[in-house]
Formats: C-alpha cells, sequence, structure tokens
C-alpha cells in the first residue's frame, strides 16, 4: 500500500485506529543475516513492543548526550574535520575533485565521531569498510534483492554478484565491530562517554549491576553500530479497512516521500532548487504549522521516523553553512550531470537517489 500525501501517512502510521498496525516491520534477508535476527531498532518487527520503545528511548538519549548549540566537545571535533576539508580544498588549486568522493570521507568521519568520539585517521581504510556496507546495504533491502535472497539464500554461496556483495557485506561488518566496538571497548571509561557506544555499554553495565538482563546486549549494541546507515518500509499486522480500501494482513506500507515532496498543489514549482521557499517576507523561517514545512518529511514520520533527525539537521547545515560561506563550487563542463532527478542517468536510484559521480572546481570566497 502506498501513502502518497501527508494526509494518508498521518491518517495510516499516527492515527489513533491504525498506528499499532501499521508500524512493524516484515523479516529481510539483511536484518535476519546481518543485524542477528533484526535485532537493531529500525528493523525490530513489532513496532509497539515494549523492548522497540525502551531501544527507541535509550538510543534518543544517546543523541541528546551531544546537545545541539555547537558548544559540545562533538561540535569541536566536527569543526576539526571542516577544518580538514578546508585544507584539503586549498591544497587542490586551480585543479578537480570528484565532490561525492570529498564529501564521502568527511560523512564516514562525522559517523565515526558520533559512534566513537574520534576521526578517523587520514588514509585508514576503515572509511572504505563504511561506503562498502552502505553500497552492501543498499544492495540487499532492494525489493527484488530481498525476495531473492530470502527466498534463495544459497545464492550467498554461488558465484556471481549476489556472492560478491554478500562477501564483502561479510567482510566490511566483521570489520566495523572490531573497530567500534571491541578495539574502542578497550579504552573504555564507564560513566564517561566518549561517544554513542560508549553510553550503549553505560546502559548495558547499568542493567547488569541492577540484576536485570541488559537491554542493549553486545549484538544489539552490534546492530545499533551497523544500522547508522539504514532506511526501510512498514508492514502491516492484521486486515483492516483504510478509507475504503481492504488492507489485508503483511501489507507493505510505504509512505510515498518523493510524491509528498514532488506534488505541485503543495510546493508550485517542486522541480525548482528554491530553498528561499522555507522563509516568510521578512527572511525568518517558516512556522512549524506551514503546509510547506508540514510537507516536508525526509526523516519519515511517526513512531518509525529518524531517531537523529535533529543531530542530522544541524550536522548538514553546519557543514552548509561552513561551505558554502568559504567556497565557491564551479561545475567543470561535461563532468556534471542535470540536477533533475527526473534524467534518470544522472542519478545512482536505488534505496536512495544519489548524484553519479561529477566534478567541480573551488575558489575561495573573501569572507566579511
Amino acid at each position: 500500500m502506498c501513502l502518497n500525501s501527508f494526509r494518508a501517512i498521518k491518517l495510516a502510521l499516527a492515527g489513533e485506529d491504525y498506528k499499532r498496525h501499521m508500524n512493524d516491520r516484515a523479516p529481510t534477508f539483511f536484518a535476519e543475516r546481518f543485524l542477528y535476527g533484526s535485532q537493531s531498532v529500525v528493523f525490530w518487527q513489532d513496532g509497539f513492543s515494549p523492548v522497540h520503545g525502551e531501544m527507541r528511548k535509550v538510543i534518543n538519549g544517546c543523541f541528546h548526550f551531544y546537545g545541539e548549540d555547537g558548544r559540545d566537545r562533538f561540535e569541536r571535533r566536527i569543526g576539526l574535520e571542516l577544518q580538514r576539508l578546508d585544507r584539503q580544498l586549498q591544497a587542490l588549486g586551480d585543479g578537480e575533485i570528484e565532490v561525492v568522493d570529498l564529501l564521502r570521507h568527511s560523512v564516514a568521519n562525522t559517523i565515526c565521531i558520533a559512534l566513537t568520539g574520534e576521526a578517523f585517521k587520514e588514509d585508514d581504510p576503515g572509511i572504505d569498510m563504511i561506503w562498502d556496507f552502505i553500497e552492501g546495504t543498499n544492495f540487499f533491502v532492494l525489493p527484488v534483492t530481498n525476495f531473492l535472497m530470502a527466498s534463495f539464500p544459497f545464492l550467498r554461496f554461488v558465484p556471481g554478484e549476489h556472492k560478491t556483495v554478500y562477501d564483502r557485506q561479510e567482510a566490511a561488518k566483521s570489520r566495523i565491530i572490531q573497530d567500534f566496538f571491541t578495539e574502542h571497548k578497550k579504552g573504555r571509561t564507564p560513566g564517561n562517554p566518549r561517544g554513542i557506544v560508549d553510553q550503549l555499554l553505560d546502559s548495558q553495565e547499568v542493567d547488569i549491576n541492577q540484576g536485570k538482563s541488559p537491554l542493549f546486549t553486545d549484538e544489539r549494541i552490534h546492530s545499533a553500530i551497523l544500522e547508522t546507515f539504514n532506511a526501510v518500509s512498514r508492514e502491516c499486522n492484521k486486515d483492516l479497512e483504510f478509507e475504503g480500501y481492504d488492507v489485508p494482513k503483511k501489507t507493505t506500507v510505504m509512505a510515498n516521500v518523493w510524491f509528498v515532496h514532488h506534488d505541485e498543489d503543495i510546493w508550485g514549482d517542486p522541480w525548482k532548487f528554491r530553498p528561499e521557499r522555507f522563509l516568510d517576507q521578512d527572511g525568518q523561517i517558516l512556522p512549524r504549522h506551514h503546509p510547506l514545512r508540514i510537507n516536508w518529511i525526509p526523516f519519515g514520520y511517526a513512531r518509525r521516523s529518524c531517531l537523529g533527525e535533529p543531530f542530522a539537521r544541524a550536522r548538514y547545515f553546519l557543514y552548509m553553512a561552513h561551505l558554502l560561506r568559504r567556497w565557491e563550487f564551479i561545475p567543470v563542463p561535461g563532468k556534471m550531470g542535470s540536477c533533475d532527478p527526473r534524467k534518470l542517468k544522472d542519478f545512482d536510484n536505488k534505496i536512495t537517489i544519489r548524484p553519479q559521480p561529477f566534478y567541480c572546481k573551488v575558489r575561495r570566497l573573501n569572507q566579511i
């Protein structure tokens, strides 16, 4: 079932009559094989179970650890990462740079800082392992791939694309757990968390000291680390009627955010990049109840919305403000595709839509 308006999304996923039935997850090959039988917040199958609710609460607390005001130690480390980016761009001179690759390195560092409190060292192969895992995840959660692998799991042993990606995914997972959990844990001081992993280990230790079974077992902490890179649909858990339609149990429920974000009745000119559309006549951000703010839902909605939304918003604002204040990015003729995602050849269309590699030159701006 595809929900093609914010009204339908809100009713199905947050309405009192439907929310307990439309926020489950179907089992997937990826989550069963790589997340210890769906032992993660994102892929936990019962969306309203007490365990899922408690895990969301703890993870949400981990993000609040950093604050949002730009004065804590996380922001200082992000500041160092932005300075590294500046040095890299400065050293470029009149040369060209592949922008996606430039940002891949920096995004990997941001993930590393969030999880452990420290960035990767220069030329650390760990940066590649993160992107290997992300690419593998994008491959296995595709509906066609998931159907094939769930129906014929032996394909992971048969020479070909599925085995190649599976082996790379297993290797990336092992390296991520080794670096972000096993090795990181050796330098931990209880009660003095450096990042999200330490906070989850502190939570585990508190439960054990209180004689309780820990909510976050080692496997669930591993899953929390690995699911930093994921997104997935919902499943209806009973037969019901929705807006005049019969919805059988186990129906996949998809919020069609793409359509909502490109509905001309809402946006007028959705294919134009006009960030000022979110400002009022005085240059202030539109209020939360404004139709444009209401219909902008890139982080999902309701029970399964992204827990890291405030965290991510603050960080990408910081990146954009820093880079665009200091640098002009100049497209290289013939080495940059269209910015219109309807021109599919210029984009990598999988679970998310991403631009194909493109090249720019950069020029330092005079700062006021």
